[in-house]
């Protein structure tokens, strides 16, 4: 009995031992469970929230997307070119309508203006102006969920530089954007005012571009005659789209109703803000022609304000010269089917005739 008793006593220690291990090795492998449990619990939240934010962020930059084509389809509406910044202002992005509206070169179009300052464009005095105006507009954009309001439509007046150095007035809408790497751009809507274009200094010209051939953009001429000033020796002024000259007869008037539009090009002989050379004119007119035998063959000159015809009708014939002479064209005034494109400097028209003939001075004029 007392044998069974010390064995008991000194087998108890092993006992305990194993009964220790075991509640170890249990805690152990409970300990291991709750944190497999855990983690892929973390592991679940974490991919949750990174699927949410991938959709947020997508649903986002579609929202942001969706937005900026709305924006672009109502400036398409209203302004006559577009252009994308980038953060620093630079251009950024396709520039097509915004070389026509410069009357730049088509082949030099995105690779010439890429990566250049817009503020380059403007006329000097307007320069800080835009950089506040961009500045400004993106604060009250920024700010517009702290107002609960969206801000006030804002646009600014200014006058940008063609690629000949003529200043025009245009007015510029703003719209401010998030791209898909989350970095700010802008895009702005520019529309062409009724302006006169005003010569700058051959050194001041646009970015200083050292242009071989500039060619006019093709306008819409579903708007009245414009009023054209020019002079042959000093800086040439021109009105866009105005009201017609009184003094133009009923036949020329009938014409120019017809008129579809109308296409100018030329190209600067030497530095920029020198003499320019026409390539040719072409008028197409819906009703009346000026080839009909019922109507009164009209002159271009009949379009013009009776002040500038002669300087006008001196110009053309000094560009016409120009071609006949290089480019073995009829040394006659009559010239069928002929293109003109007009420099901004006359007016910046853009006409289709059937005929234009050099008149010394129309009948009834």
């Amino acid at each position: 009995m007392d044998w069974q008793l010390l064995t008991s006593i000194l087998s108890a220690p092993t006992w305990c031992g194993a009964l220790a291990r075991f509640l170890l090795i249990r805690c152990f492998f409970g300990a291991q469970e709750l944190s497999v449990c855990v983690g892929a619990y973390v592991l679940q939240i974490a991919i949750q929230n990174v699927v949410h934010g991938m959709l947020k962020a997508q649903i986002r930059f579609q929202t942001i997307h969706n937005e900026v084509g709305v924006a672009r389809r109502l400036l398409s509406a209203m302004c006559d070119a577009q252009v994308f910044l980038a953060p620093d202002l630079t251009i950024a992005g396709s520039t097509e309508q915004f070389s026509r509206l410069l009357m730049t070169q088509p082949s030099k179009t995105n690779q010439y203006f890429q990566g250049v300052a817009f503020q380059n464009f403007f006329a000097e005095a307007d320069m800080s102006r835009f950089q506040r105006f961009i500045e400004e507009d993106s604060f009250l954009t920024g700010n517009a969920d702290a107002m609960n309001s969206p801000p006030p439509a804002r646009s600014l007046h200014a006058s940008l530089r063609d690629s000949a150095s003529f200043q025009f007035s245009v007015e510029i809408l703003h719209v401010r954007f998030l791209d898909a790497d989350n970095q700010l751009r802008h895009l702005l809507g520019i529309r062409e005012e009724d302006s006169f274009a005003k010569s700058l200094p051959p050194h001041e010209s646009a970015i200083g571009q050292d242009a071989s051939q500039v060619t006019g953009a093709t306008l819409n001429m579903r708007e009245d005659l414009s009023s054209v000033s020019s002079s042959s020796d000093s800086a040439s002024s021109a009105e866009r789209p105005g009201r017609l000259d009184p003094g133009v007869d009923q036949a020329s008037s009938q014409l120019w109703a017809g008129l579809q539009g109308m296409e100018i090009s030329f190209s600067p002989l030497g530095p920029i803000g020198a003499k320019y050379s026409i390539h040719s004119c072409l008028m197409r007119c819906q009703g009346a022609s000026s080839t009909q035998a019922d109507v009164k063959r009209p002159c271009l000159t009949d379009l013009l304000e009776p002040t500038v015809r002669e300087s006008f009708k001196t110009w053309c014939e000094k560009k016409l010269n120009f071609i006949w002479n290089h480019e073995g064209g009829p040394p006659v005034t009559n010239l069928p089917g002929l293109e003109l494109r007009m420099p901004c400097t006359l007016g910046g028209l853009s006409l289709l005739a059937d005929c234009v003939e050099m008149l010394e001075e129309s009948e009834g004029s």
